[in-house]
């Protein structure tokens, strides 16, 4: 009968390494740096966009560390937004947006001005006295007075939040207030945040996509009538979300199912203040690293 023994080992033969335990010491080191307790380093700070029920009309906010840059302020005798901005904690308004004059986007005016100090407002080009004349109370209100803004010009505010102007060019008339509304993009740096367009209509819209680039957060046009949110100027935004305010009950079959379905074509999901209640958009810090 044939015994086997067994071959001893060469005292020159190493053992094979652990790769377990090893792995198992990198997934630790990996684990702790990043739990790391020292704080990050973030160039741009997080930005909150307020979005209120303010009836049939525009008003909304984005506030960045206890300070805002409102877009239009509502109807009047509403002062949902002047609410919303004290709940958010903010102390001040560095800029009041006006889109276009029309008592929906500026009835609201009242209630920011008896709220809190704005340092100024902001609005298009105004073509006729009659125009000039419908906010110049407003311009004495504020710290600073007013300020104009068209196609090609920007402003900075707190947060570094730029507001880029696409519509309309300087020295345009309009036989209607909604043709001259302001396209407004806020954004920081190379991130868009937020896009509005006032009540402006398609053929406005299709002169200003050329210049649009995406954001997270669209306004809809003209509280979602059929005349605004063509797909060209929606798709070339390219937001994730779609803010449209209306009156409940209005007469004027706000917001159109054609709109909406629109918003939804490119990928949009709808923020519904009037179904929804208030509703707030938060936009994370940027730019952070351990």
């Amino acid at each position: 009968m044939m015994a086997f023994t067994r071959k001893p080992k060469s005292p020159h033969t190493r053992p094979r390494p652990r790769r377990l335990g090893w792995c198992l010491a990198f997934l630790w080191i990996a684990l702790s740096a990043c739990t790391s307790t020292s704080p990050p380093d973030c160039r741009f700070p997080g930005a909150t966009l307020l979005v209120p029920y303010v009836g049939q009309g525009h008003g909304i906010a984005l506030v960045v560390a206890r300070k805002a840059v409102v877009f239009d302020a509502g109807p009047p005798a509403q002062g949902a937004l002047a609410r919303s901005l004290r709940r958010a904690g903010v102390d001040s308004i560095e800029a009041i947006y006006l889109t276009h004059p029309d008592l929906d986007h500026r009835g609201g005016f009242d209630s920011l001005f008896a709220t809190f100090p704005v340092q100024r407002l902001v609005h298009g080009p105004l073509d006729s006295a009659r125009r000039a004349q419908t906010i110049a109370w407003a311009c004495r209100r504020t710290m600073s007075g007013c300020d104009t803004i068209w196609h090609g010009r920007s402003r900075t505010h707190s947060g570094s939040i730029r507001i880029d102007a696409f519509w309309p060019d300087s020295g345009r008339t309009f036989g209607d207030d909604n043709d001259g509304s302001l396209v407004l993009r806020a954004s920081q740096g190379e991130r868009g945040l937020l896009l509005v367009s006032g009540d402006l209509d398609t053929l406005g819209e299709l002169a200003a996509t050329e210049f649009v680039d995406p954001v997270e957060v669209l306004q809809l046009g003209h509280h979602g009538s059929r005349t605004s949110g063509h797909l060209r100027f929606l798709g070339k935004a390219a937001p994730r979300q779609a803010i449209v305010q209306y009156g409940l009950d209005n007469d004027y079959g706000h917001p159109t199912a054609a709109a909406l379905a629109r918003a939804r074509a490119v990928g949009a999901r709808i923020v519904d203040p009037a179904m929804d209640g208030d509703r707030r958009i938060e936009f994370d810090p940027q730019g952070c690293a351990p």
